[in-house]
């Protein structure tokens, strides 16, 4: 009867043994599952320095000109453009260094009720 019993047990461990082994559901310890681009975090980067922009807010100067068009003289943020130690900076487009008194142009776009910034370049690439 024991010797029943054993085999029974036997039986039902390795069982589950298989199950976890073959379940394909199983979790390693200490490891998360990959992100999505739903749980990626949004953050915006500086156009000039490409530091994140968590929290900080981009210096920047909107033009209205008589053609309709809106232009922004972006400065930078506040790691770039305030900062005594300030980062260095450069040109998206043409990757030339700047000063800090050097600005990027961009072109502000709206789209019904989103606006979108399409950096141009600094004023020696894209000019007045």
């Amino acid at each position: 009867m024991f010797e029943i019993f054993l085999a029974a047990a036997v039986f039902v461990i390795a069982a589950f043994l298989l199950y976890l082994l073959f379940s394909g559901k199983r979790k390693v310890a200490g490891k998360s599952p990959p992100p999505t681009l739903s749980r990626l975090p949004k953050i915006a980067y500086c156009p000039l320095c490409g530091s994140g922009m968590e929290g900080n807010r981009l210096y920047s100067k909107l033009i209205h000109y008589l053609d309709g068009r809106d232009m922004l003289e972006i400065r930078g943020c506040r790691l770039c453009y305030r900062d005594v130690d300030a980062k260095p900076r450069k040109c998206p487009s043409c990757h030339s260094p700047l000063d800090k008194n050097d600005f990027l142009l961009a072109e502000l776009k709206e789209a019904g009720k989103v606006k979108r910034v399409a950096v141009k370049g600094c004023r020696r690439c894209y000019g007045r």
